[in-house]
């Protein structure tokens, strides 16, 4: 295996569990922000709605394959969003709340 491929694969790695403790961290503050919020019911879904609307301000350029750069915010922002829904959906369950709609 090259050096590059195997720098490549430990990257990925790192990212992957990076994103991963990202995942549980974001899990529990969402968690104590409803324990410990006075809207008890509400405060997860408006800490979600925050959580949206920063995603929405990312903006992330990719290289595309010939070379130039490509506005790969829209694939990034889904991506991202698809692991709040799993932080969102851990938090309801250790929160006895409802799934998402």
């Amino acid at each position: 295996m090259s050096t590059e491929l195997e720098e490549a694969k430990r990257q990925l790695e790192i990212a992957h569990a990076v994103s991963t403790a990202l995942g549980q961290l974001i899990s529990d503050m969402l968690i104590g922000y409803e324990l410990k919020s006075p809207r008890q019911g509400h405060a997860l879904e408006e800490a979600r709605t925050a959580l949206d609307q920063n995603i929405e301000k990312f903006a992330i350029q990719g290289v595309g394959p010939d070379g130039q750069p490509v506005d790969a915010s829209r694939v990034f922002r889904a991506e991202i969003k698809g692991y709040l829904d799993k932080a969102e959906d851990f938090a309801r369950y250790k929160l006895k709340l409802p799934a998402r709609s």
